[in-house]
């Protein structure tokens, strides 16, 4: 799902930027926000499909997608800054939740 991967491609900003790479061709707060948006509307109508049990097993690599995008939305400013993420305890509690219940 797109929006897995772009929020896989926000936390690794900083890394990329560190390594000489330019990762973002636009880095304003707009253009951020907009794709931000955008793969939290692909991860709503993802959400509204019907997956499969083995798709659920496989679209659980993407469990920390809706927070980090939505950090994006509020502050894209982190994305820069490698300030993207969950706390240790509210990820293991995210995907345990989401494991257990089956949710994406």
């Amino acid at each position: 799902a797109q929006a897995f991967g772009l929020a896989g491609w926000f936390m690794a900003v900083p890394a990329l930027k560190a390594a000489g790479r330019a990762p973002l061709p636009d880095d304003s707060e707009g253009a951020l926000r907009a794709l931000a948006t955008d793969g939290l509307a692909n991860l709503k109508a993802l959400r509204a499909e019907t997956p499969s049990k083995l798709a659920k097993l496989v679209l659980l690599t993407g469990w920390q997608a809706a927070p980090v995008l939505a950090q994006v939305l509020r502050d894209p400013q982190r994305v820069a800054a490698g300030g993207l993420g969950l706390s240790n305890a509210r990820s293991r509690f995210r995907l345990a939740r989401m494991a257990l219940l089956k949710q994406l």
